[in-house]
């Protein structure tokens, strides 16, 4: 039987350690603007959410967020049913920040032209609810294109960004850690979430992930965390563990067809 790992209790133990710990809690626009002012606390830990399909629960996560007194970074995705109104003005009412998790070199087929026109259609409309100043790549895995390359075309600045945290942080002197897929350990499915970090401890579950915050030895941690992941209901989590391991089996035959391994 599944040890039900991911809950939105596991989640809270999970915000209760980084602030046991001591660690400011940053949003990737706070992290860039402490960074670029030379102001960032010794301790910290930029929390990140990609909404891909449940931003109902993203609601949830931000409330537990905002009550560390944390301000982390949603990452909303412009599809019919997951950039809502009422969802995103909750999040960014709990003193969150809004980003654009963009899609749009798969959705243009790798056209950047294209890719262009929709981004900016994305973006208005994700601005005409909240203020949008960074955008993180939606990574798509089954998809032959990679959503960065779209700024191999153009630059953020064009469209009043600052930031999109595959590209715009540095992480090698922090740890980083993603849920993706419903794993910490999740090296051999992971095909676009990767960045240049730290050598990780070993976690396998939250419960490790929270023993290595509580050591006190890593004083920076990049965190992702998806709203898919993170449920109580027992049906609702269920159906997301079966998701995601048939997507991780996919994602596995995938990154061995791009990378050899």
């Amino acid at each position: 039987m599944w040890r039900r790992d991911f809950t939105r209790d596991e989640y809270e133990k999970l915000m209760a350690a980084i602030a046991a710990a001591g660690m400011a809690g940053l949003s990737v626009r706070d992290y860039i603007r402490l960074r670029d002012a030379g102001q960032l606390p010794p301790r910290f830990c930029i929390l990140r959410h990609d909404v891909d399909a449940n931003p109902k629960n993203a609601v949830a996560m931000a409330r537990v967020d905002a009550g560390f007194g944390f301000s982390s970074t949603f990452y909303f995705r412009v599809k019919p049913g997951l950039c809502g109104a009422a969802e995103v003005g909750a999040v960014g009412a709990a003193g969150h920040e809004i980003g654009y998790h963009y899609e749009v070199m798969s959705d243009a087929d790798g056209d950047p032209i294209r890719a262009r026109a929709l981004f900016e259609d994305g973006l208005s409309t994700l601005r005409r609810i909240a203020p949008i100043t960074t955008a993180c790549m939606h990574g798509r895995p089954l998809s032959r294109h990679d959503n960065r390359d779209f700024w191999k075309h153009w630059r953020l600045e064009e469209f009043g960004l600052v930031a999109e945290p595959y590209l715009s942080i540095d992480y090698a002197d922090m740890l980083y850690f993603s849920d993706s897929g419903m794993l910490w350990d999740n090296g051999a499915f992971n095909v676009r979430d990767v960045v240049a970090a730290l050598p990780p401890p070993r976690v396998e579950t939250t419960g490790d992930l929270i023993r290595v915050i509580a050591s006190g030895r890593h004083p920076r941690i990049a965190l992702l965390a998806h709203t898919d992941n993170w449920v109580n209901d027992r049906t609702l989590w269920l159906w997301y563990k079966t998701f995601n391991l048939a997507a991780n089996a996919a994602k596995f035959v995938k990154r061995r067809v791009l990378h050899g391994r």
